[in-house]
């Protein structure tokens, strides 16, 4: 009786040990899982394939940081002054063969007006190019401003990468802030677009057309003009994050998780350790 009685006494002394033991383990396993999870959930279904960038178009409201073939941050809002007159850029991002491009720009016409426009920059930079200006005549007053260009080069000289597209003089006519807008138009009513951004290729396809209507569905940016103002949120720009790893950063910070924890729960178990009775 005495002998099986000091074994279920060291076995209940033993137990707290287990115990941390474990809580180390599960701690360490639960957050792990949890780190895969979010990882999983940031990479997106494709990770582990290799994917081509989206086609994108935004509208840049300081241009200062652009060159045709190269561009910067790109800034949602421009604080100005009432009779300034400033530039704007239509700016597109990773495209391939790039032919031709027609887009309606929308604004409010009590706050800003469409002075001039500029078309040879992106598709003019290769220099064998030849371009053909389709954009509507300025000034323009109405709220909405068509413009667009065709490479008519023979052969025929698409451009890929990103760059500017179009360069928008603007003019500040009245105080309040204009929204500057890629439209998609429904001139009859008939809940079908009619009209919105257009980008074809040298086979004359769509590109970034994922519903089959013609139309760039595509990412898209638009910006805002604050006159006598300021922008909303500041006039921060949202700058390109140039390709920055961040499932890899992901997998660093997952595995500081896991250490911290794991840590954590070894410390407790020295401490319930050094709570115990010497000789144990």
């Amino acid at each position: 009786m005495a002998a099986r009685r000091e074994r279920e006494i060291s076995i209940q002394a033993a137990a707290p040990e287990r115990g941390a033991v474990g809580a180390i383990r599960v701690s360490a396993v639960a957050v792990l899982l949890a780190a895969i999870a979010g990882l999983a959930l940031m990479a997106g279904p494709d990770v582990g394939h290799s994917q081509e960038p989206a086609t994108s178009l935004a509208i840049d409201a300081d241009p200062s940081e652009n060159s045709a073939t190269s561009l910067g941050s790109s800034d949602e809002c421009v604080s100005v002054k009432k009779g300034d007159t400033f530039d704007v850029d239509l700016v597109i991002r990773d495209v391939n063969n790039l032919l031709a491009w027609e887009v309606t720009v929308g604004y409010d016409s009590d706050v800003v007006e469409v002075v001039d426009r500029e078309v040879e920059l992106f598709q003019a930079a290769d220099g064998v190019s030849t371009i053909f200006d389709v954009s509507q005549s300025t000034p323009d007053s109405d709220g909405t401003y068509g413009l667009g260009a065709v490479d008519t080069a023979d052969p025929v000289a698409p451009d890929s990468g990103s760059g500017v597209l179009a360069r928008l003089t603007l003019k500040a006519k009245g105080q309040g802030v204009s929204p500057l807008s890629l439209e998609t138009l429904d001139l009859n009513d008939d809940t079908v677009p009619d009209r919105g951004p257009v980008l074809r290729n040298d086979t004359g396809e769509a590109i970034g057309d994922a519903s089959g209507d013609g139309l760039f569905d595509g990412p898209i940016s638009d910006a805002e003009v604050a006159v006598d103002a300021p922008c909303a949120n500041g006039g921060v720009s949202t700058a390109d994050d140039g390709g920055f790893p961040w499932l890899i950063l992901g997998l660093i910070l997952a595995g500081a998780a896991v250490v911290a924890v794991a840590a954590g729960g070894l410390r407790a178990y020295r401490a319930s350790r050094r709570g115990r009775p010497s000789g144990e």
